[in-house]
């Protein structure tokens, strides 16, 4: 419920999240699905659960989860993100490699960058390469990036679209640019 309007204002077609009161950061915004008439004397309201925000994309449960508590007042921190190599989706029934010299891999990204669409891209700024195989680590067909060296949270689940079989004096690599994310 906002305050009553000291006149009419017009018709709002969309609303924002902002981390001020008064200028700031604008965090989200997207269009209402029914105009709100600002009319004097009125108290413009939005009903419990009348505006909502659905995240898209490759994004775990988990860190949409966290950045919608960030609008909720709880913090969302940043963290090192590492490249784990699976055999299908470790969030579900599939597994990240381990043992044969494998290990999680660190990456490091660009600071955010607004692209002429409108969006805002990070991407690995370096090529990633993992240790070499010394015995069969199986069958790649899932990146996934976490938040830890080991155990942690899934932030992204990403499929390779094809199968590849990583033996024994073979290692993975990524060149600078592969991994992009993009908000829009």
């Amino acid at each position: 419920t906002f305050p009553e309007a000291p006149a009419s204002a017009g018709t709002v077609t969309y609303v924002a999240v902002m981390d001020s009161l008064s200028g700031g950061n604008m965090w989200l915004y997207g269009q209402l699905d029914q105009p709100l008439m600002i009319q004097a004397g009125v108290s413009p309201v939005f009903r419990a659960g009348s505006v909502k925000w659905i995240w898209t994309g490759n994004l775990s449960t988990y860190y949409r989860t966290a950045i919608m508590n960030t609008l909720r007042g709880t913090s969302c921190s940043g963290f090192t993100p590492y490249i784990a190599l699976c055999n299908g989706d470790p969030t579900a029934s599939g597994n990240e490699f381990s043992g044969n010299n494998y290990t999680r891999i660190a990456v490091t990204m660009t600071a955010p960058a607004q692209q002429s669409s409108g969006t805002a891209l990070s991407q690995n700024n370096a090529d990633i390469i993992s240790g070499v195989a010394t015995g069969n680590w199986g069958q790649l067909n899932t990146v996934a990036i976490f938040d830890a060296e080991s155990s942690g949270n899934a932030f992204a689940v990403i499929a390779t679209g094809s199968t590849y079989n990583v033996t024994t004096g073979y290692a993975v690599g990524f060149h600078a640019g592969d991994f992009q994310f993009n908000v829009n």
